[in-house]
């Protein structure tokens, strides 16, 4: 569970900090779609962003996760937040 909170409340700041929102609240796929896909975050990268929130939700309302499941989410999360670390460098 504090792996899904954790990762949850990366992305969405970081997607937050990119898009000059207050919080990451309002980040949600039609966001990722509508707002960061157009400022150059690659389909591919977009894509994983989804599933990952998709993780995230589905992991609220389930058991504990596998370590197999956790390490491929964790691979997934560190890809997904080194693209939006660059794309938030190229919008400075």
């Amino acid at each position: 569970e504090e792996f899904f909170a954790a990762l949850d409340a990366l992305l969405r700041v970081r997607c937050a900090l990119i898009l000059g929102l207050p919080s990451g609240d309002a980040i949600t796929a039609q966001v990722i779609d509508e707002a960061l896909v157009p400022k150059g975050l690659k389909a591919e990268s977009a894509e994983t962003l989804r599933g990952l929130f998709a993780s995230v939700d589905a992991a609220k309302f389930s058991s504990a996760a596998e370590s197999t499941e956790l390490t491929q989410l964790q691979a997934q999360a560190d890809a997904t937040l080194e693209a939006l670390q660059a794309l938030e460098g190229g919008i400075r």
